[in-house]
């Protein structure tokens, strides 16, 4: 009886363990961002506007990165010099979903 009670005491601790195996640290999985590259392959300096907001400027002939979190974006460069009448506007819609790196090259 005494062997009884303690093979139910045993196998009820044992079936009522749960072990949590997500890190309660990471959001939505393993990568919660993504990067994008932006290469200016122009002489002149554009803007890098993110969901209408400028965030960035990049001076001609360079290159550089920004790292955004998961979900969908527009984004677009323009140019704020060196233009006679109206500056390039490129537009990009883009997705990150995690993880991922997105290359934008303009003009």
């Amino acid at each position: 009886m005494k062997r009884l009670l303690v093979l139910l005491l045993i196998t009820s601790v044992l079936m009522g363990c749960d072990k949590d195996l997500t890190d309660p640290n990471a959001q939505n999985g393993p990568c919660p961002t993504g990067e994008v590259q932006f290469i200016n392959g122009s002489d002149d300096t554009y803007d890098i506007i993110i969901n209408g907001n400028v965030v960035d400027q990049q001076a001609g002939n360079t290159s550089g990165s920004r790292t955004l979190d998961k979900g969908s974006y527009n984004i677009q460069v323009k140019q704020v010099s060196g233009y006679r009448f109206s500056p390039i506007v490129k537009e990009y819609s883009i997705n990150i979903v995690g993880c991922d790196t997105h290359v934008l090259s303009y003009p």
